[in-house]
């Protein structure tokens, strides 16, 4: 289903700059930046198997039908029916075309995924250089001028949200080259994937990771290093998609003692979900604020013997966040941002409906 298989005859759109025969990769994404229809079908084409081999290693279970499910998700996530534009994105009718050759994988009046910068960063030079990263949007005002959007997404000024600010030098330079990265970017489709921008910041006992990459998803990496003996618990706002649902039913194949701590929605988190991973033995529950207020947490605290980490920041459970989103997640063996974290957990936990 992947690389040659995927082609199909190629609509004609208006054409600008073509690519020669023998164009180089790097001369095809050049190409690609510069709007040349022939050069937006010739990417689809030759590394729709690119993508297909990335999402088989990358993913915790690699049966063909799992990887085919993700591989389809993100071909979905690229289409959203609209006319062509090749100045913004990829060839339309193409993306629809190779869908509908997965026999039937893809239900064309299912949800439309598109890529969002989903990252929180806060950066500050004064009075102290600190850079803030979590899971809080900054939203309401006083007095409330759009109460029905409020409504919609809950108060994230007073509801379950964490940023955490890192002052070590090294971490606070690099997230703010990173935002100037980020408002400089032209931000095209697989450019996220590669950008400078992007590289891993490391520290003693902190790493902040920057999502998406071609390489393994940073919590996914880490979190495969675990299973028997070891005690996981994941607060989560959002869980949906096969391919997280099974890696995080595949925690609990291992081994590893999992609970879960969730949204109360079944927008966020549907109905299926809890199914499912109650279903896998593991223990679920559902986080209801005595106000109503949301429960944005995105956090994972880990037990190993005498170790302890904590995983943070702005990635959710889904296949949007794994595979398209821009995304900051920091993963930290600090104990004083651990203990934080824990106490949160049984704050929350003393809410659970």
């Amino acid at each position: 289903m992947a690389g040659k298989n995927m082609a199909a005859e190629y609509h004609r759109c208006p054409k600008s700059t073509e690519p020669s025969e023998n164009t180089s990769d790097l001369d095809l994404a050049q190409a690609v930046s510069n709007g040349s229809v022939e050069a937006w079908h010739r990417l689809i084409d030759q590394y729709s198997g690119l993508i297909y081999t990335v999402v088989r290693r990358n993913l915790f279970a690699a049966k063909d039908d799992e990887v085919r499910t993700v591989f389809v998700d993100i071909l979905e996530a690229l289409y959203d029916g609209k006319p062509c534009d090749h100045a913004h994105r990829l060839c339309q009718r193409e993306l629809r075309k190779a869908l509908q050759l997965c026999d039937g994988a893809f239900n064309l009046a299912g949800i439309v995924w598109k890529p969002h910068l989903h990252e929180k960063l806060y950066c500050f030079s004064h009075p102290k250089a600190v850079a803030f990263i979590g899971s809080f949007n900054p939203s309401g005002d006083d007095p409330e001028k759009r109460p029905d959007i409020i409504h919609e997404i809950g108060d994230q000024d007073r509801g379950h949200n964490v940023l955490v600010g890192l002052s070590d030098p090294l971490l606070v330079d690099g997230l703010v080259s990173h935002a100037r990265w980020v408002n400089r970017a032209r931000h095209g489709m697989f450019g996220r994937f590669f950008a400078s921008g992007k590289q891993t910041l490391r520290t003693g006992d902190t790493e902040v990771h920057f999502l998406p990459r071609l390489s393994s998803h940073a919590v996914a990496r880490f979190l495969g290093r675990f299973g028997k003996g070891s005690r996981i618990r994941i607060a989560a706002s959002h869980i949906s998609g096969r391919s997280t649902l099974n890696a995080i039913i595949g925690l609990a194949r291992r081994g590893a003692a999992l609970e879960i701590l969730a949204e109360p929605t079944f927008r966020r988190v549907p109905a299926e979900v809890e199914e499912n991973l109650t279903s896998a033995g593991i223990p679920f529950r559902r986080i209801s604020h005595p106000e109503g207020l949301p429960m944005h947490h995105k956090f994972v605290l880990v037990e190993e013997n005498s170790y302890r980490w904590v995983v943070f920041g702005s990635y959710n459970w889904t296949t949007r966040s794994y595979w398209l989103n821009n995304e900051i997640c920091a993963i930290s063996t600090n104990r004083q941002l651990y203990n934080a974290f824990a106490e949160r957990w049984e704050i929350m936990e003393s809410q659970k409906a």
